[in-house]
């Protein structure tokens, strides 16, 4: 996939899905670092790991992590 794919935004908004603010706002943000890049003559690359670890900053296990670690374990 390359810049010309993209969640719509539209779509996640009007079917009100579960985290859909964490989509919206995750896709907003890279199209915005994109036409920075753009407009200032760097390049930007997006680097999506697959398993991020370390400590926590809320008190509970984030969903991600929980689903990452049983796909382990």
């Amino acid at each position: 996939m390359d810049e010309s794919h993209w969640s719509d935004v539209e779509y996640i908004r009007a079917a009100k899905l579960n985290r859909g603010s964490y989509m919206i706002s995750k896709t907003l943000t890279e199209k915005a670092a994109l036409e920075f890049g753009e407009s200032n003559g760097l390049h930007v690359v997006t680097i999506v790991p697959p398993f991020v670890t370390g400590p926590f900053v809320c008190d509970k296990l984030p969903d991600s992590v929980r689903i990452s670690m049983a796909m382990i374990f």
